[in-house]
């Protein structure tokens, strides 16, 4: 994800922000129970994995459903460029597990225009399809283009009030107005948690402010983008294990964690630190990534099995 990339990291201050108080008084109304935890790419991990993920030689066909024995959610960036198919929908869905979760993401053609409230009836089109994911749909994650600013929120309301209450909704914003004018994010955030949608969570180096801690619903959605292994990269890492833990303690009842590498064979190690950090923090025992058996750096003698 090229948004917020910068060349130097180390300039960067990573300090994680202090939870918002409205966070706090919104997850208090629910129980402290474990939330539901998971863990995915951007997109399904394709030849990069072999050797790594999935065995050498496999079958394309076979990628999604290897990577859904390990992973439970993926952000589907396929329909933020077409529609899919029902079948096609149907053959998703019998091919991953009970647990797993897809997050399509909007069409670009609904979310990518300044008069969202005249895309209200595609985005309609857009949800009688996707609900063929039945309880396998785990919400729509759609994201405002960098240009759609405050000045359009009367569009954006139109476009909240009129969107299914069925389909969970997640919205990432870009513009930079929607965070340096602190009146406008709290308004933007009731509005949000008015109409039951919630506000994508962005950890990316280059835009600190898109790092909010407002959640405007009982789930967090949150995409974390790493510097190609980075010292930094886990130490985010750990400040977000540490922080859902504590909005665990306070109620948060579901996470969607979408972990994108810049180099997408990173993407299993980053993952495998990451739920050893949420176990760590959480008291809990998550399961090791499993990686298929590498012996291509034999000089330090890391072997991992699949």
């Amino acid at each position: 994800m090229e948004f917020g990339k910068v060349e130097n990291v180390d300039a960067v201050d990573f300090t994680f922000p202090e939870t918002e108080a409205e966070t706090l008084l919104l997850l208090q109304e629910y129980p402290n129970n474990q939330a539901i935890l998971h863990i995915g790419a951007p997109v399904i991990p394709g030849k990069e994995m072999e050797g790594i993920l999935f065995p050498p030689k496999t079958a394309a066909k076979t990628y999604f459903g290897l990577y859904s024995r390990q992973f439970t959610t993926i952000e589907f960036n396929t329909t933020h460029y077409r529609i899919p198919p029902v079948a096609q929908i149907e053959k998703w869905v019998n091919e991953t597990a009970d647990n797993f979760r897809f997050f399509p993401k909007m069409p670009q053609r609904i979310s990518h225009t300044y008069s969202l409230a005249s895309k209200v009836e595609n985005a309609l089109y857009f949800c009688d399809i996707i609900r063929h994911f039945g309880n396998k749909l785990g919400g729509v994650f759609m994201q405002l283009p960098p240009y759609f600013s405050p000045a359009h929120s009367k569009e954006l309301e139109k476009f909240l009030f009129a969107f299914p209450g069925d389909i969970p909704l997640h919205i990432e914003f870009r513009h930079e107005q929607w965070f340096s004018d602190r009146k406008v994010f709290y308004q933007t955030m009731d509005t949000l948690q008015q109409c039951g949608v919630g506000a994508v969570i962005t950890d990316t180096s280059g835009r600190r402010d898109v790092l909010h801690t407002r959640l405007t619903v009982p789930n967090a959605v949150i995409r974390y983008v790493g510097n190609e292994n980075h010292p930094s990269d886990y130490r985010r890492l750990t400040d977000w294990a540490k922080r859902i833990a504590e909005w665990e303690q306070a109620g948060l009842q579901e996470v969607f964690f979408f972990l994108h590498a810049p180099q997408r064979a990173e993407f299993p190690a980053l993952s495998n630190y990451f739920i050893r950090e949420l176990n760590r923090f959480r008291k809990t025992k998550l399961t090791d990534i499993r990686f298929w058996e590498n012996r291509s750096d034999k000089s330090n003698g890391q072997i991992s099995l699949w």
